[in-house]
């Protein structure tokens, strides 16, 4: 019977052992241009021989072995995926990025920024352009940043990556960074406001100003459980305007399972963004495993409306009692 040492590695992430990072990549280039993308494995090791394959749009491109690849050469306009597969050894990893051929035009969007508040001097204002009916951040086409100016104003001019946009219709969204984080990434707090702009052959204008809302966290408290128990059943939260109900536009819809142990204690949250004003949270607790959008007979509800939230934080939510829907 042998018996000696034996060391084994686990690698945390079996799917791509290597990290891969690019370099050189831009998400539009004008058509007929051309971009040099070089993958980088991370942490880079010049002493391995690394074996390289790229992938456009699925589809091998033959002879294509180094760690650089120059595209955009004959290709027509249109939405690209722009793939690598590294292997060392028996080790393979892959990581892919998204780029667009267009049309170059001089049609920039200038966005203008306002906010009348003293405090928000100097605070960082991030403008975002997307898809018109999508979302941020996958269907993101670009985001600058500029500085609040003492009078309470900031212009931004997006340019789509120097190649300008196409005519149509694009969703702006203004965030300001009113915590200062330093990060376009959204927090309580912060100061959102929605909008759209349409391009037509020239330059776009757009001032955003007035109806702002802000990015919250919903604390939910449950303090107390219906009479009957509640384990494994279904607890759906969520926020409409005031005097709405389930099946009207909501804002932060979440569900959740309700642990073996019952409801007394648990806390959820529901994280999203939505335009100052005044709202009514909902919870209903599906006994039946049916939820079909809004609550049913036999199951319990919770309502609290005439809810104000104006700036800041999200008021607390605590559910002190629940009414069974006959």
């Amino acid at each position: 019977q042998a018996t000696g040492d034996v060391d084994i590695i686990i690698d945390p992430d079996l799917q791509n052992p290597i990290d891969i990072t690019f370099s050189g990549n831009d998400p539009v280039i004008p058509v007929g241009d051309t971009m040099t993308v070089t993958a980088v494995p991370d942490p880079p090791d010049p002493g391995t021989e690394y074996q390289y394959e790229w992938y456009l749009n699925g589809s091998l491109i033959d002879g294509e072995d180094q760690p650089s690849i120059t595209v955009g050469s004959g290709l027509d306009l249109g939405n690209y995926r722009l793939a690598v597969g590294i292997t060392y050894e028996q080790t393979v990893s892959s990581n892919s990025l998204k780029f667009s051929v267009q049309e170059p035009t001089d049609n920039d969007i200038l966005v203008t920024v306002e906010y009348t508040a003293s405090d928000l001097t100097g605070s960082t204002v991030y403008v975002s352009a997307f898809d018109d009916g999508g979302d941020l951040p996958e269907d993101l086409i670009q985001e600058k940043s500029g500085v609040m100016e003492s009078d309470f104003d900031v212009l931004v001019t997006l340019d789509n990556f120097g190649v300008g946009f196409t005519n149509g219709t694009y969703g702006l969204r203004a965030h300001i960074d009113a915590d200062n984080t330093g990060t376009s990434e959204l927090t309580a707090g912060d100061f959102i406001r929605i909008s759209d702009v349409t391009v037509s052959g020239a330059d776009a204008s757009r001032t955003l100003f007035g109806s702002w809302g802000g990015y919250f966290q919903v604390p939910v408290y449950v303090n107390a459980a219906p009479p009957e128990s509640t384990a494994n059943k279904t607890i759906h939260v969520v926020l409409v305007k005031d005097g709405d109900t389930w099946g009207n536009y909501a804002y932060g819809r979440r569900s959740y399972l309700i642990s073996g142990t019952g409801l007394s204690g648990d806390i959820f949250g529901a994280q999203t963004w939505a335009p100052f004003g005044q709202y009514s949270f909902l919870a209903v607790i599906d006994m039946d495993d049916t939820f079909n959008g809004a609550p049913e007979p036999g199951d319990y509800v919770y309502t609290n409306t005439g809810i104000i939230w104006s700036t800041g934080a999200f008021p607390d939510q605590e559910i002190n009692g629940w009414t069974l829907v006959p």
